[in-house]
């Protein structure tokens, strides 16, 4: 019976992957619009046109990296959420890739539906995203590639593919409309309550110095875009907040959170494409959050926000006069907007890593309070737990890092495209002293 139900359940699963083949052979939508595939070639013209070509290495680069054909097949998860796959030429051979993201719909005046939408993903080992302008009824499509992410002296490579059509005008407007929309019906749900000070779970009177067990501000970390013209422009940053004391055996916090400058974002975008100042639009889209370690004694549990329901309090920790606190930013939104995932690295027996996937707009600014102090920004925290008997005092080391996308808006001619920079943040780290359980 076992051996049946399994059959029964890979027959189900192969039927599920061929008819999402058959769309993709066939180069058609489906009835329902939630399964669409194209094949389109390089364009040369816009891509000239995007790209700023300031020195040789990039003109090098153009000649050996060129991009001249897309195969992508697009699938519906759920709601607003899609996963693609299919195959990029790059670097004269054709590489598989397979992306999450979203796209909206959007109604035209025409009654026409467009899509529109950034996915993510990874061909071999680099970073690929797309930004999709498409009809699907009219089988339209153009797409923003880009390879790789924005670090200090490192840009990404650059593609698009497909023909511009007159309803991308409409589209992109439209889109960043939306985005807008939903970004100041976010900043209303924010709850000026304030919880501060010592987040643990045993007593205070039981410490000897209490401060040490308070969770704090440990570590900041920027992303940096280096502009062609060799100037390094920060992008994006992570704050990480640790005790740097616990007990053994007891259970502690730890929160991260990432922020941007939609400002500084826009000077590296129009210092490193040919982007038009006083037409083109630009804000964050999507951030990622991530905590870990690589020592076998630290579990991590208990994710905020999670999965587990549709309005969501997002933790947003900050450090200022000298003292910790948290802010609960409640919002509400579908719940595929916002993942959390919990996972272990090979080899390991614990929960070691914790990633939050913010999947929408938000007002993430530093502005002039600066990463720590701002209270606002994708965030997340986590329980940890040290599980030591061996009555000395250990030290751990923990982890935070994340990204922040960004997408813009611009014309080629009078063509208005979306295109997107995503800016990776690195690693900063923490050490906690483990004092034994039975230890002040």
């Amino acid at each position: 019976m076992k051996r049946i139900i399994f059959s029964l359940m890979m027959t189900v699963v192969l039927i599920y992957s061929c008819l999402f083949q058959v769309y993709a052979d066939s180069s058609v939508l489906d009835k329902s619009g939630d399964n669409l595939s194209f094949d389109v070639d390089y364009n040369d013209s816009v891509s000239n046109a995007i790209i700023k070509k300031t020195n040789d290495s990039r003109e090098k680069f153009l000649e050996t990296g060129r991009a001249k054909k897309l195969k992508i097949n697009i699938r519906k998860i759920n709601n607003s959420q899609y996963e693609a796959c299919g195959l990029i030429s790059l670097e004269g051979k054709d590489k598989k890739f397979k992306m999450t993201g979203e796209l909206k719909n959007i109604e035209l005046a025409s009654g026409k539906v467009g899509k529109i939408g950034t996915l993510e993903g990874k061909v071999e080992d680099e970073v690929i995203a797309m930004t999709l302008h498409m009809l699907p009824k009219e089988s339209k499509l153009f797409s923003y590639v880009t390879v790789g992410t924005v670090s200090k002296n490192s840009n990404p490579q650059i593609f698009t593919y497909g023909n511009m059509f007159d309803e991308m005008n409409e589209l992109v407007k439209e889109y960043f409309k939306k985005s807008k929309k939903e970004n100041d019906n976010l900043k209303s749900d924010v709850d000026s309550n304030l919880v501060a000070g010592y987040h643990g779970s045993f007593n205070e009177s039981e410490l000897g110095d209490v401060r040490d067990f308070n969770t704090t501000y440990r570590s900041l970390g920027y992303s940096y875009g280096t502009t062609y013209d060799g100037e390094d422009i920060k992008l994006a940053s992570v704050s990480f907040y640790t005790p740097k004391k616990t007990r053994a055996n007891y259970v502690y916090k730890m929160y991260v959170k990432v922020n941007g400058s939609t400002e500084n974002a826009r000077r590296y975008v129009m210092n490193s494409t040919n982007a038009i100042p006083g037409v083109m639009i630009l804000t964050n889209s999507k951030g990622t959050c991530k905590i870990y370690t690589n020592d076998e004694n630290l579990e991590l549990k208990e994710m905020s926000p999670g999965n587990d329901r549709w309005s969501v309090s997002i933790p947003i920790p900050f450090y200022a006069g000298g003292n910790f606190g948290f802010l609960p930013w409640n919002i509400n939104i579908y719940f595929s907007n916002i993942k959390a995932k919990l996972s272990r690295s090979p080899g390991k027996h614990l929960d070691n890593i914790a990633t939050w996937y913010h999947n929408h707009s938000s007002d993430i600014e530093w502005g002039s309070d600066g990463p720590i102090k701002v209270k606002k920004g994708y965030a997340g925290s986590v329980s940890a737990i040290y599980f030591d008997n061996q009555g000395y005092t250990r030290y751990c080391t923990t982890y935070a890092t994340g990204s922040v996308r960004y997408n813009y808006s611009s014309l080629v001619g009078t063509t208005e495209y979306s295109g997107h920079i995503i800016a990776d943040l690195p690693v900063v780290e923490a050490e906690t002293t483990i004092v034994p359980s039975n230890e002040n």
